[in-house]
């Protein structure tokens, strides 16, 4: 018996407090809706007893509508006739039984194919159009905004008559979100709307035509348009000032720069606004003239006086200035020389100019690091300079030798010795500012292997009387390097046969920067020597051959009086692109 009692109580329990519209007056506030958007609305359906809350004292505003709440509403407000349902999904016992009835007889909310009401199937904001259309026979055209409902959509109609009538406003990014469920607040608030006039969403619907945003260059026939609706306030104001207009069109004064143009037009607490921002600039007719500029060479482009703006004259016949941001990224101050840069006018295509003069720096004084110089004969030296001031902009110098028998200078201060003695080397600045070197060729006092080496050496003999860089040895030859011979650097390499030695090869280095005059010259040197050393030699040839391959002096010594040898001297030229060898080749018998 307690169980029987028990679950009587949770039915009832249950009942009671499933029934989504009992008639609980709005004297009783819902603890749910006082500080709510639509109190309002609801408070007023509850007063004319179409809504109710729940026991709890709340009212549900967030829960999702039923079709069957659906269909209770409407029913209870238009006070139509209740008929017993049908639908194979809605029994007998269904707490909405006759007012689902009620609103399929009326052709209100109907139901599916298959013969179910789906009482317990939340409402979507389309069926709710379609609900309030035909329930109350709203009809009308105009303008859907609503970018998400589409004109071929079954909904449109409905959605369209809803507009029509002020019942529904959509929201503020133009959706109307037609899938999307309705609330029980929401549904209040249509249908408030639907029963009295003071709960329509009345806008101002602003809209603003004439002068837009941007750039203006006449201050004349400057206007807006407003239109609204017909009992919205409309007040516009043009930087904060309030002016005046009539029939909508308001006249504008601008002022030069910034200009702002608020337009608000306000329906009780309902306001629109709209911004437009406007900048005047006259036309500019004519701009002034900027003097030339004169500057030193290497001065930093950052240092130069450009002025940052520029005198104007408007077609209004007004003066001013403007801002000017002027084109130096190509200016090069290094470089002397006349130069006319251009300059970027604010809010106008006209450019200004100015002429850049830009001075050469000469020197004043040349410094040549090393005032004597003592070289060896073949050899070769570098001189440098320095030129002050140091910002100097005509850095090149001439070189020149008082005795190229001597020794000869290019012009980027290379000096060649060519015989023993003195010379005067001379840089010359641009302006005739002069400095001098002297210059002493000598002989390298090195003494000659010839000498030391005799025939039948083998490779220990060499090693101890060669005292150059080893560079690699093999098994029948030894090659060394960083050697001087007869005033020379040279390359020398000995052969052996049976480690007996068998020849010696001189190679020379640093002469294949010698003219055909100065390979004589080495040649006749070579000569001189060699003959001092071993006598007069049988020249082989002691011309230049001219084939256009080669150029060849040769002497040859038969049976020298110190050592039972052959001696070769060779001096020769390839491709006759002056790159040079001198050799000497010593054949020991």
């Amino acid at each position: 018996m307690k169980k029987t009692s028990l679950l009587l109580f949770v039915l009832t329990y249950l009942f009671v407090f499933t029934i989504p519209f009992l008639n609980i007056k709005a004297e009783t506030t819902f603890s749910d809706v006082n500080s709510h958007w639509a109190k309002l609305e609801i408070e007023f359906l509850s007063d004319i007893g179409v809504i109710g809350g729940y026991p709890n004292g709340q009212f549900g505003v967030n829960d999702d509508i039923k079709r069957s709440e659906a269909a209770a509403i409407i029913v209870r407000e238009l006070g139509l006739p209740t008929e017993k349902s049908t639908f194979n999904d809605v029994p007998q016992s269904h707490w909405a039984l006759e007012e689902i009835g009620a609103s399929a007889e009326a052709g209100i909310i109907g139901g599916y194919p298959d013969g179910e009401f789906k009482p317990e199937q939340t409402l979507s904001r389309q069926e709710m159009a379609a609900i309030l259309v035909r329930a109350y026979e709203l009809s009308g055209n105009t303008e859907v905004p609503f970018h998400d409902v589409d004109l071929d959509s079954w909904a449109y109609d409905s959605i369209e008559s809803l507009l029509a009538n002020d019942i529904t406003v959509g929201y503020s990014d133009q959706t109307f979100r037609p899938e999307n469920n309705i609330s029980r607040a929401e549904f209040s608030v249509f249908l408030a709307r639907v029963l009295d006039e003071s709960f329509k969403k009345v806008t101002p619907s602003l809209d603003v035509t004439g002068i837009t945003h941007g750039l203006v260059t006449t201050n004349v026939n400057h206007q807006i348009i407003v239109s609204a609706h017909q009992d919205a306030e409309v007040v516009v104001t043009l930087n904060n000032v309030v002016i005046d207009g009539e029939n909508g069109v308001y006249p504008l004064s601008l002022q030069n720069g910034e200009n702002t143009i608020d337009v608000m037009a306000s329906i009780n607490d309902t306001k629109e606004k709209e911004t437009i921002h406007v900048t005047y600039q006259p036309e500019i007719a004519d701009i002034a003239t900027i003097e030339p500029i004169t500057i030193s060479a290497s001065t930093p482009v950052k240092e130069l006086e450009l002025p940052s703006t520029i005198d104007v004259v408007y077609t209004t016949g007004e003066q001013g200035e403007e801002d000017v941001e002027w084109n130096t990224t190509n200016l090069n101050t290094e470089l002397p020389g006349e130069y006319e840069i251009t300059g970027d006018i604010t809010n106008t295509s006209i450019q200004a100019t100015v002429m850049i003069t830009i001075l050469e720096v000469l020197p004043t004084n040349i410094t040549i690091n090393d005032h004597t110089m003592e070289i060896l004969l073949g050899s070769q030296a570098n001189l440098s300079y320095e030129l002050q001031p140091s910002q100097t902009t005509s850095r090149s110098v001439s070189w020149s030798s008082s005795n190229e028998s001597v020794a000869t200078v290019d012009q980027t201060g290379t000096i060649t010795a060519i015989s023993e003695g003195k010379t005067e080397v001379t840089a010359t600045t641009s302006n005739g500012l002069t400095d001098t070197t002297v210059v002493t060729v000598k002989k390298n006092n090195d003494t000659s292997i010839i000498r030391d080496v005799a025939a039948g050496m083998t490779k220990q003999d060499v090693k101890q009387v060669e005292q150059s860089d080893l560079f690699y040895e093999t098994e029948d030859s030894l090659f060394y390097h960083n050697a001087y011979q007869f005033g020379f650097p040279a390359n020398i390499l000995y052969t052996f046969n049976s480690n007996s030695l068998e020849s010696i090869f001189f190679s020379f280095e640093g002469v294949e920067y010698l003219s055909l005059d100065d390979l004589e010259l080495l040649y006749t040197v070579l000569l001189s020597d060699l003959e001092n050393e071993f006598g007069t030699a049988d020249i082989h040839d002691d011309n230049w051959f001219d084939d256009q391959e080669d150029y060849v002096l040769r002497a040859i010594w038969w049976n020298t009086q110190n050592h039972d040898s052959t001696i070769s001297l060779g001096v020769r030229v390839d491709d006759f692109d002056y790159s040079s060898s001198a050799n000497i080749l010593f054949v020991v018998q």
